[in-house]
């Protein structure tokens, strides 16, 4: 599952809650359907452009984003063979790019 969610960086608490209750929503629609998600591959990345924006983040004061269980939050995600990190930065996925 994957939520995609814009915001300033000063409303991102209020954005998380936000999240949390369209998950809430995406659950109950889910459970009656007979379908699952798998709470051990959810993953949760802010992206924001600025290595400065990104440390002035304190990721520890922030709300969970939660189903079922609390999600963490990481710097980078590998999805559909694309790795994202959360300064946009390229460097990952190039490296990989280069090993194979």
């Amino acid at each position: 599952m994957i939520i995609y969610l814009d915001c300033k960086s000063s409303k991102l608490a209020e954005n998380i809650k936000k999240i949390n209750e369209n998950i809430e929503n995406i659950v109950d629609w889910i459970t009656p359907n007979q379908l699952l998600i798998n709470e051990a591959k959810m993953q949760a990345i802010i992206i924001i452009v600025g290595i400065h924006y990104i440390n002035a983040i304190d990721f520890d004061a922030l709300s969970s984003i939660v189903v079922e269980i609390p999600v963490r939050f990481v710097t980078e995600i590998k999805y559909l063979g694309i790795v994202m990190s959360s300064s946009l930065s390229w460097d990952k996925q190039c490296n990989e790019e280069n090993k194979s």
